[in-house]
């Protein structure tokens, strides 16, 4: 074309090779060939002359003169040779964007083009771009269609087809072979044939979302020839001709195997898990119950323990109240099934199976049809409307070394099955631990009464002191009074507020500098108003500033010779250097005495003055509340222990007894309690540990005492190793026990613990007295005195055989998984919750290419560089992080491959089974190629009926516009030439009806806006307003209820709105009033309908499909205006939003249109 209207000039086109970078001739009518020839296989390049440059840079590229431009430097002399001295290349740019090639026109001369030229060979390219990308998709479609026929022919799965209806239209021989089945038996029949009743449900809701154009994967069940049930993987998609689904295809995979392998493995993997929770649980039982020291919270703690490691729902530990074996509920553990029952407390007599299990000491394991059955049971009589009710009984004995009956442990309903031998050992164990508690209660509160009893005599001591008539003297270093008891004031003639201004020499006739610091020495008498004082002066311990000297006085005027025990205890209370303090009634320290102050780490002046309470511990605040009422009540107070908070931050428990003076000052007298206490609670702790260690664990104490490394065994561990309390073995004879190896390695643990303190703890073989091997542990650790010296060395023994033996148990049983697994087809690995390969089979290695030897003890983000932020990273961590199975298909770069992927987390880390799928995916991803391809066309031709019904316009808006000028002169024409003018003006009128009708119904999907969610009810508000003029000039009734909330497009509902009510009106016959009638309602299957109905002419229902089609009428022209598009356009529109509509009419009596939404009502606001 180019040519014809330039003859001078030389054109060509060549195509791009994408893979190569290179361009070649296509056709090149008026080039010499030898040129064609020449050129041909040139390379892409910003310099690589016209046509290489204007692919580089994607615009054209106009060389005026060949001669001189740079671009031509490789083929300049070519060109020139034959004649060519100016060249326009132009880029043929597809609808996608790539470039197909080049259009290069030639001139025998330099020439720039004009505008004229330029816009024409532009042109020229984009029509030869369209040529180009019509011969590529027709032979993409012709490639495509081969590919899915191989796709569909050799594919290893079931692969086939439905129609709408779920008949089966097409089938692989794959397919046939896994039904067991020929065509005649398959084809024309309904899928339901084949699927198992129980899964019929599930597959219907797949197949009816494919109907609508979604991907579905899911497993479903089948039943074969034989009878045999299989499963299967099946994928499903839409089958999409024209815009239009018309059908489903689907392919199906026969997952049978791989099913009943992990059913298996996951059985055998559950009653592994199990057994080891529950030794994992009743060791963290053991070493919880040392740890707790409230005995009732210990037993709650059991109950609740043994509930969740046997995984009842019921548990109660009840204690025996009597001789008659009544029981009264000490602890009960309810799972949320029996929430309505945690606070049942009733208490149950002595009668029935209870007390069968209270009289023999015997347990008991029955199910619910034997405990019923049972001879003893009772039910549980006025109870039975109260109790929770039972589901099996085991119940277990709890009574003491010696034979006494203390109860009973209960447990019922479990959660799987019924309770079994193990459920048995288990509970046993727990029974035990609880009587240890028991008994370790009893003990304790035998100490606490011992200790009540040391109490009753300190507080005697306490009255003796308060009334002591010596006197006692405290001075600073300086030598001022700074205390003085009210018989020191009494000597001395001095008052109490006086005391801080008086000196010791101003007093007694004493000197204070010639006294000895080391307080040996400072005794004496001394005579003072006809008094004979005996007294002794003994130094403040502490800070410099705090220095001074505490002087107790004793008148010993009238007896100089007193009993040897009254001496004793005056020089008990000289010496004292208990902790005194006096306070005001206003909560104030008025004075405290050094050892007071020394103790808690403040200075006396920093103490007079400030509110006791600032030092009390939040908790014992209310205590001294009361405290202060009783003192004022005239009470004194003994031995009050409360807790006090130092200058350094660290707590001291005081005990404290106090009096209030007739002066109102209350005097106290403390005493630091806080090591005793910590040496009490230790003893305590130490002494349950052991009980509940040997008892419950199988776990004794020893110690080696230094350095006379005399061995000491507790009860426990002369029981465990089978000697008698009698036999006390030496150090030498107790490491004999065990085998060589072992024997070292325990011989120099302890020498290195008993030369350095290292401690150690490991497990070794171990020989009792029978010369049966034991498995045990054992630990030892140093413990030092006062000045770091390693006095002794202490530890435990514990018999772990059970433990070894479950583990070896699960080893074995690991042995025989990791065999099944190598025999799987599936690739299979185990990550560590380090993310480390565990186990690898052969079938994942040779999938992966990778050495499983190589491979494990790696980390999986580095064997497969890259995973870590890959979708597979994600999804792994994501399944760890919430304990949720995954199961999904991710593309793996580096292998250029697809897998699909199930992993399952778990404590121990990721379990991960896998095959390579790229094969599949490939066949999907050819078949979504050539569904987007029917789309695109189909795209296309939507924009070409866009295209031409605006380029229909422009010619009748030219008619229009001249129809009007000539009918502005009708006075010049006669009757037959206005008749026609009127005609031929009405006829483009409809025309240009026609066109815009047919613009809004092509731009339905392609102008709609994105759908959100829409009230119809305010749609509905703004069309009537719209209609109002044509509802009041018809005298139309609308009649209305409340429409819902959907997700939609407000002007394409809108539309719909006015199509439908305009037919309403306009479909009426000429006496009649409109009534039009919009409301919403639930279908059946519980889908909201909306509804529009009329009083109008109606219509033949056997029309029903026609009146949905585009330009279809049910009525000429004359009667009833209109280009019968109106309801074409609400039912693509209606499509667009999911839904569905149709009519019901009867002729004469009018019309009900229905639209039916996809959803429930639930989905409504």
């Amino acid at each position: 074309m180019v040519e014809e209207f330039n003859p001078s000039t030389y054109c060509s086109i060549l195509r791009l090779d994408r893979e190569t970078q290179q361009i070649w001739t296509v056709v090149a009518p008026s080039l010499p060939k030898e040129y064609c020839q020449a050129i041909d296989g040139a390379t892409v390049g910003p310099n690589t002359g016209s046509c290489g440059a204007a692919i580089f840079r994607r615009q054209p590229v106009l060389v005026a003169d060949i001669e001189s431009d740079p671009l031509w430097a490789n083929d300049r002399d070519t060109a020139l040779i034959h004649g060519l001295r100016s060249c326009w290349s132009f880029p043929l740019i597809a609808h996608n964007g790539q470039v197909q090639g080049t259009l290069a026109v030639y001139q025998p001369f330099p020439q720039t083009p004009s505008e004229d030229q330029l816009q024409q060979c532009l042109t020229v390219a984009q029509l030869a771009a369209i040529a180009f990308a019509r011969s590529l998709d027709r032979q993409q479609l012709q490639d495509s269609e081969q590919r899915f026929r191989s796709l569909f022919t050799f594919n290893p799965d079931a692969v086939y087809s439905f129609d709408l209806q779920g008949i089966y239209q097409s089938m692989n021989s794959a397919g046939f072979e896994i039904l067991d089945r020929q065509a005649d038996q398959i084809i024309g029949k309904h899928f339901s044939d084949v699927v198992i009743s129980e899964d019929l449900e599930k597959c219907q809701q797949h197949f009816d979302q494919a109907c609508k154009g979604e991907a579905q994967h899911y497993e479903i069940r089948i039943n074969g020839r034989n009878g045999q049930l299989f499963y299967l993987d099946v994928s499903k998609f839409p089958i999409v001709v024209n815009n239009k689904i018309v059908g489903v295809f689907g392919i199906a995979k026969d997952i049978t195997q791989r099913k009943q392998i992990t059913a298996d493995l996951q059985q055998a993997l559950m009653q592994s898990n199990k057994q080891t929770e529950q030794l994992r649980r009743l060791g963290n039982a053991a070493i919880a119950t040392a740890e707790l020291q409230d005995h009732q919270e210990l037993v709650k703690y059991l109950v609740e323990q043994v509930r969740l490691t046997i995984r009842a729902h019921q548990a109660v530990i009840s204690l025996t109240r009597c001789d008659d074996w009544s029981q009264s509920i000490n602890a009960i553990s309810l799972s949320d099934k029996y929430a309505a029952w945690k606070n049942y407390d009733e208490l149950s007599t002595g009668e029935g199976i209870y007390t069968l299990i209270c009289e023999t000491n015997q347990p008991l394991v029955l199910t619910q049809e034997e405990l019923e059955k049972h001879p003893r049971w009772r039910g549980f009589g006025d109870q039975a409307d109260k109790h929770p009710p039972m589901r099996g009984w085991l119940a277990v004995p709890l009574f003491d070394p010696n034979g006494r009956n203390l109860g009973v442990l209960q447990l019922s309903d479990k959660e799987e099955g019924e309770f079994d031998d193990d459920d048995l050992a288990i509970a046993q164990q727990f029974a035990q631990m609880t009587v240890a508690v028991l008994e370790n209660n009893r003990l304790l509160n035998e100490v606490l009464t011992a200790e009540q009893q040391l109490k009753e005599q300190l507080s005697f001591n306490s009255t003796i002191t308060d009334c002591m008539a010596e006197g006692l003297l405290a001075v600073d270093e300086r030598g001022k009074l700074a205390f003085a008891n009210p018989t020191a004031q009494e000597w001395l003639a001095i008052d109490k507020s006086e005391l801080s201004q008086q000196s010791l020499d101003q007093l007694l006739p004493l000197d204070l500098t010639a006294w000895n610091q080391g307080g040996v020495g400072n005794q004496g008498e001394l005579k003072l108003k006809g008094r004979i004082l005996q007294y002794e002066a003994r130094p403040l311990v502490g800070p410099v500033a705090e220095r001074g000297w505490v002087l107790v006085l004793h008148d010993v005027t009238a007896q100089r010779q007193v009993d040897q025990a009254m001496r004793e205890r005056d020089q008990f209370f000289s010496l004292s250097l208990e902790m005194f303090c006096m306070v005001d009634l206003r909560g104030r320290f008025i004075q405290v005495n050094p050892a007071f102050a020394a103790t808690l780490r403040y200075s006396t002046a920093e103490l007079v003055g400030r509110p006791y309470l600032e030092l009390v511990d939040l908790g014992d605040r209310s205590q001294i509340a009361t405290t202060i009422r009783r003192l004022k009540a005239g009470l004194l107070i003994h031995d009050l222990v409360i807790r006090v908070w130092d200058k350094a931050g660290e707590l001291h428990w005081l005990q404290i007894s106090a009096a209030l003076g007739d002066d109102r000052v209350i005097y106290c007298v403390a005493r630091d309690v806080t090591e005793q206490r910590a040496i009490q609670e230790q003893i305590l702790q130490q002494n349950l540990l052991l009980r509940m260690a040997g008892q419950t664990a199988k776990l004794g104490g020893w110690s080696v005492e230094l350095p006379s490394r005399e061995v000491i065994w507790s009860p426990e561990t002369f029981s465990l190793l089978g000697f008698t309390d009698e036999d006390e073995p030496d150090l030498e004879e107790a490491l004999s026990l065990y085998p060589p190896a072992e024997r070292a390695l325990v011989t120099k643990a302890l020498e290195d613990c008993i030369q350095q303190g290292i401690s150690f703890d490991f497990d070794v073989a171990v020989h009792n007295t029978s010369g049966f091997l034991l498995d045990a542990r054992v630990t030892g650790q140093a413990v030092r005195d006062e000045t770091g010296a390693i006095v002794r060395i202490s530890g435990a023994f514990q018999d772990v055989s059970d433990r070894k033996r479950a583990q070896r148990e699960a080893q074995r049983l690991a042995d025989r998984l990791r065999t099944t697994l190598e025999s799987i087809t599936d690739g299979f690995y185990t990550l560590d919750e380090n993310w480390r390969f565990s186990y690898l089979n052969q079938e994942g290695a040779q999938q992966l290419g990778v050495n499983v030897e190589e491979t494990l003890g790696q980390m999986v983000w580095t064997a497969f560089p890259g995973s870590y932020e890959s979708e597979l990273g994600h999804i792994y961590r994501q399944a760890i992080a919430t304990g949720e199975a995954a199961h999904f298909e991710t593309y793996y770069e580096p292998f250029g491959r697809w897998f699909e992927v199930h992993a399952y987390p778990s404590e121990d880390g990721l379990a991960v089974y896998f095959r390579d799928v790229s094969e599949r995916r490939q066949t999907e991803q050819n078949l979504r190629i050539t569904l987007r391809e029917l789309e695109r066309s189909n795209q296309e031709l939507q924009e070409f009926a866009f295209v031409a019904s605006h380029d229909l316009q422009e010619p009748l808006r030219k008619i229009q516009a001249f129809s009007d000028r000539l009918i502005a002169r009708t006075s010049n024409l006669d009757d037959e030439s206005q008749d026609y003018l009127r005609r031929m003006a009405s006829a483009a009128g409809r025309m240009q009806t026609l066109i815009i009708d047919l613009l809004n119904y092509s731009r339905v999907n392609t102008r709609g806006l994105p759908l959100q969610p829409l009230s119809l009810d305010q749609v509905l508000d703004d069309v009537l307003v719209d209609m109002e003029a044509s509802l009041d000039q018809a005298s139309a009734i609308v009649e209305r209820q409340p429409l819902p909330t959907i997700q939609g497009d407000a002007g394409q509902f809108r539309q719909v709105f006015q199509n439908l009510l305009s037919n309403a009106l306009k479909f009426q016959s000429a006496d009649n009033q409109p009534l039009i009638q919009i409301y919403s309602e639930l279908t059946e299957a519980g889908q909201l309908r909306l509804c529009i109905a009329d009083n109008g002419i109606g219509f033949d229902e056997k029309y029903l499909d026609r009146i949905f089609n585009p330009f279809q009428r049910l009525h000429s022209r004359d009667a009833y205006a209109g280009t019968g598009i109106g309801l074409a356009i609400v039912k693509k529109i209606i499509e667009r939003h999911g839904a569905t509509i149709t009519a019901k009419s009867i002729p004469g009596q009018g019309s009900v249109f229905f639209i039916t939404f996809p959803v429930t009502e639930k989905d409504f606001r």
